[in-house]
């Protein structure tokens, strides 16, 4: 799809309101997985929604590889450094494997001037905290070194 693409929360409720009208007139869930750029996947979690609000929550909610490195670009970027490329370029040498439109997404509030004052707190999962407690000490990142350091102050 060339050009900008409809708000997720836009896309997400007009899809909804499609799969539970069609369900409503009989037709199967495989009749509306034909539909473009649905599969039948998504047509059976947009189904099994009672609401809207249920799928919104799950999408805005969801971790993603960036999360890690969120400290890292707001520290970053509070420094002067705004070029999205380049700090790309950073954070794949502390071991991020996305791409620069993953990196783009949360620098748009940078961006308008909606820069939040404190750091963000990363997305904490079990599997992350698990991260945090056995990873050794010289394989951390830098951000995880300086947060954890008793030396800096609270």
């Amino acid at each position: 799809m060339h050009g900008r693409q409809r708000p997720l929360v836009a896309r997400t409720r007009e899809r909804h309101q499609l799969i539970h009208e069609r369900i409503q007139r009989g037709d199967s869930l495989r009749a509306i997985a034909r539909e473009p750029c649905l599969s039948r996947g998504t047509v059976l979690r947009f189904a099994r929604a009672a609401d809207v609000e249920q799928l919104l929550v799950a999408a805005t909610d969801r971790p993603s590889m960036i999360d890690d490195y969120r400290l890292y670009l707001h520290h970053r970027w509070m420094e002067g450094c705004t070029n999205a490329a380049a700090l790309t370029r950073e954070i794949q040498q502390l071991g991020y494997r996305g791409t620069i439109n993953t990196v783009h997404r949360p620098l748009r509030p940078y961006r308008t001037g909606a820069i939040p004052p404190d750091a963000p707190l990363p997305h904490l999962t079990v599997r992350r905290v698990t991260n945090w407690i056995m990873r050794r000490p010289d394989r951390a990142h830098e951000v995880d070194q300086s947060r954890d350091s008793p030396t800096e102050p609270a």
